[in-house]
């Protein structure tokens, strides 16, 4: 999703309480693209690790899956967890 669809799920009270609602929309569109095609602002928030070139791609899937195809038995299932401050036996 591009800041054009962004504009729409995130701001309709504001396209529509505007006086101009197509200028308020491309205003939003203009104040948020940075925000929304730059792969960089992601990285810098902690919400992903790198920004991968297309260049660099092919030999990082590669090295990720023969790293994968090492590891040797499964990992244990967490075990269920009780949510409760009360324990069972004293209900």
């Amino acid at each position: 999703m591009g800041a054009e669809g962004a504009a729409n799920m995130i701001f309709p009270c504001e396209m529509l309480e505007a006086v101009d609602p197509r200028a308020k929309w491309q205003e939003v569109i203009d104040r948020d693209r940075h925000k929304l095609d730059n792969p960089y602002v992601p990285v810098s928030g902690g919400h992903a690790d790198a920004v991968l070139l297309l260049s660099e791609a092919r030999m990082r899937l590669i090295e990720v899956l023969e790293v994968l195809g090492n590891k040797r038995g499964s990992v244990a299932a967490p075990q269920a967890r009780q949510h409760s401050a009360v324990s069972r036996t004293q209900r």
